[in-house]
């Protein structure tokens, strides 16, 4: 780590060294040329590298200028544009100053167009923006390359995308949250082309507006959307091999006539993949148990969307959108458990399972967006039904074994069906009045509906006859119902910008197990401030604070209270009493120059839902269910910088430390579990051979607390190229995830009883085969931004 540090260091200082700085003067002919506009251009071709304004005396500082050939461009309204005389950026030149540009006046005044570059990344009050749209980083990068490199932003040894050192970051496409999960989002996100992207919205801290759920914030991806009549669209496949092969491709398309836009997306994803857990635990009594799991599924993925969009006038837009996932998958578990206190009489229980699993989703949304005055005053509402249902079965073969090459007998067959259906009803308005430009009130209220039933039957074969099993069977139905208002006032002054929002939900939800005969009802409401603040220092500096209070509910499944067991020493539990878990989280972050982005968070939480291990030392049974934390502490330090070495390398760094602690007042289960801990990100991207660009990526994360358990260090690193094809509408991109198969979950769990050491590993290592390709017409802008009412929800059901 010191010597990574210490070449960071090194590869700093260099690049300050490799950067000019530009001044000089904008005059007219009665003297200087007070707030111009100046713009440094490439010589080549007089592209954009950057501009500014002047200051009250014409007079500009063009800093950190990489080396290179220059021309600079100067116009103020009224005047025509001048061009300074061509000049080098080298180590020779590091103070360049320029002769005087004099500006000559319009006597006609002529139709006038402002062309005006956002930068990449821009700090909103709410928001951090990445404004891919006719960005350098859009070309030839994935999707899924640009949120690993924002601030704050990096990935974890599974692939999943964390924000702010916090996992469970929501996805939102255009506004809504994605259908997609797991690795078919991953696919999406790792083959779809950053050309196609508008802006990539990552709300760290969501305002009143967004469901009060979630604690690790959104990420919002805005998609271009055509604007010309006729017919757009974009594909993609790709090709992976792992110990398995995987492979996924997708399609989708944009027609618009006159009014009528109509939209289409579908993809396609097969996967063969494998887990194999390790679980050592060490009993206070002296006995141990040693448990082994490889699990091989086999999986196909479908996912559709079809909408419409009607303008029937300038001001008013109704849509219509149809989106579900069809999922099939078949698995194969084989699991070994050894309970034993002497090794030379060790006796193995082994289960063999296959396992077939079938799930859709279907939802319909309807939408109409109104814009009220000439302001930007806007009505929207969303109407929203969703069903999910989930056809499962399993049949399980039970061993005894002594040792590990001994003679098996079977002691049991059991085989299970597990229907699951939910449904979700969701109606939501949001109203924004500007009362002056600078000047808003936002308001609007959502009421939902949730309906779970879960029934879960077991049969065992006894004396060659199925009998029902009435033991392990289990019916479970969970209704809940959640109203919400909300309202929000921004205010802008020339450099600062306030916003404050509050919000209400009230939450009436019923668990009901038929088979136990018990009944839980829960009434609770909650109020959730939240709070932004942007000042605008200088050209140079900015900074944002944010904070709000949050809550997270059970997952729909942990309330379940009836008793699963896997095998005789193995079982999980839910828990219908659990509660929602509130916290409170604050930032402040600052911006410098657009390539270092400084962030301290800091978030407290309490009565958090964790998944706790219970350990019998008796019976020897461990027991895996669900609790609330007594409160967490989490404190963390973000750095991130993006420098652009060379024309040819870029550089970005992504860098964090900071301190987590949890205090466990669960009786039986009490425990402190805190320490320090880091992680750090470094990419590194090489354009050579004609737009042909290299980048290799390396992480390293420390051993680190979660919940009940400390997680070891962990590490491991990335190689990727891609390359446009056929006039730049094609891209071949290729991918070796993992290298040296480093990458795996690592942790110590410490219970009431004993020591476990658990241990995740799969296919981390992997190489991937990728193309994508856009048809039609590309003048396109983004697509309009919808919010539904079922966010939460969609986050909660886990089938």
């Amino acid at each position: 780590m010191k010597l990574f540090f210490t070449s960071l260091f090194i590869i700093l200082q260099f690049s300050g060294y490799a950067q000019s700085r530009v001044s000089g003067q904008v005059n007219i002919a009665a003297g200087p040329a007070p707030f111009a506009t100046v713009a440094l251009l490439k010589a080549a071709d007089s592209s954009l590298v950057k501009g500014m304004v002047c200051d009250s005396l014409g007079r500009f500082t063009l800093e950190n200028v990489s080396y290179g050939s220059y021309l600079l461009a100067a116009t103020q309204a009224g005047s025509g544009k001048t061009y300074s005389r061509g000049f080098t950026s080298d180590s020779l030149h590091r103070q360049v100053m320029l002769e005087p540009l004099l500006l000559m006046q319009q006597h006609t005044l002529k139709e006038v167009a402002v062309n005006a570059q956002k930068p990449y990344v821009e700090m909103q009050i709410d928001k951090l923006v990445l404004n891919v749209e006719n960005s350098v980083m859009a070309h030839g990068n994935m999707i899924f390359d640009l949120l690993i490199h924002a601030p704050g932003m990096r990935q974890d040894q599974y692939g999943n995308i964390v924000m702010m050192g916090k996992p469970g970051v929501q996805i939102w496409i255009d506004g809504r949250p994605s259908s997609l999960s797991g690795e078919s989002l991953l696919n999406w996100l790792k083959n779809q082309p950053a050309d196609v992207v508008a802006k990539i919205e990552i709300i760290t801290h969501p305002s009143a507006r967004y469901d009060a759920a979630g604690s690790a914030g959104i990420i919002n991806i805005r998609l271009k959307k055509n604007v010309q009549q006729g017919l757009n669209g974009g594909a993609y496949t790709s090709l992976s091999m792992g110990k398995y092969p995987k492979a996924a491709t997708g399609i989708n398309m944009n027609y618009r006539k006159n009014k009528l836009n109509l939209f289409s997306d579908y993809s396609y994803s097969y996967s063969e993949s494998y887990n194999y857990r390790t679980v050592n635990t060490v009993i206070n009594n002296g006995s141990f148990i040693d448990y082994d799991n490889y699990w091989h599924p086999i999986g196909n993925y479908h996912y559709g969307k079809l909408g419409a969009d009607y303008k029937p006038d300038t001001k008013t837009t109704i849509g219509v959108l149809l989106k579900g996932n069809i999922s099939a998958t078949n698995a194969i578990t084989d699991a070994n458990t050894a309970v034993y206190s002497d090794p030379a009489e060790k006796r193995y229980l082994v289960a063999l399972s296959d396992g077939k699993d079938r799930w859709n989703n279907l939802s319909y949304n309807f939408n109409i967006l109104r814009e009220t005055d000439t302001l930007g005053s806007t009505f929207n509402l969303d109407a929203d039904l969703s069903r999910y249902d989930k056809t499962a079965s399993e049949s399980i073969l039970n061993w005894d074994r002594a040792g590990e090459k001994g003679q098996a007998t079977q002691i049991a067959e059991i085989r299970s069906a597990m229907p699951v259906d939910i449904s979700v009803l969701s109606l939501k308005t949001d109203y924004v009045k500007y009362f002056t430009k600078t000047f808003r009130i936002e308001t609007g209220f959502k009421v939902s509906r949730v309906s779970t039933d879960n029934d879960i039957r077991y049969d065992s074969l006894l004396q060659q006859v199925w009998q029902p099993d009435l033991n392990r069977s289990n019916h479970f139905a969970y209704t809940e119902n959640i109203q919400a208002v909300y309202v929000t006032a921004v205010k802008e002054w020339k450099q600062l910008t306030l916003q404050a929002g509050l919000r209400a939900e009230r939450t009436d939800a019923t668990g009901n197990s038929l088979t136990l005969g018990q009944k839980v009802q829960r009434r609770y409401a909650g109020f959730f401030p939240s709070l932004n603040v942007m000042k605008q220092i200088n050209n140079n500096n900015q900074l944002t604070f944010s904070y709000s209070r949050r809550i997270d509910r059970p997952s729909y499944s942990s309330l379940n209270p009836f008793v699963v067991a896997i095998d005789p020493y193995n079982k999980t539990v839910g828990d219908p009493y659990l509660n929602a878990a509130y916290s409170n989280t604050f930032e402040l972050r600052h911006g410098f120059r657009q390539f270092l982005w400084t962030t301290l968070y800091y978030s407290h939480g309490s009565k958090g839902a964790i998944s706790l291990i219970k350990q019998d030392s008796l019976t020897k049974i461990q027991t895996t269910t669900f609790a609330n934390l007594g409160s967490s502490d989490y404190g963390y330090l973000s750095v991130s910088i993006s420098l652009p070495l060379t024309k040819w390398w870029q550089m970005d760094f992504n860098g964090g430390a900071g301190y987590a602690q949890y205090l466990s007042d669960i009786p039986g289960n009490r425990f402190t579990n805190g320490s320090w801990g880091a992680e750090t990100g470094l990419d590194n991207t090489f354009t050579v051979c004609k737009n042909l660009k290299l980048m290799i990526s390396m992480f390293y994360n420390t051993a680190a607390p979660s919940g009940q358990e400390r997680q070891r260090a962990n590490y491991g690193g990335r190689l990727s190229a891609s390359k446009p094809v056929l006039n730049k509408r094609g891209r071949i991109s290729f991918t070796l995830q993992d290298p040296f198969n480093m990458q795996r979950y690592d942790a110590d769990i410490y219970t009431n009883a004993s020591a476990i050491r658990w241990i995740n590993r799969w296919e981390s290592r992997r190489v991937s085969l990728g193309f994508s390709w856009k048809f039609g017409r590309q003048q396109i802008k983004a697509a309009r931004d919808r919010q539904n009412g079922v966010g939460d929800v969609e986050k909660r059901v886990q089938m």
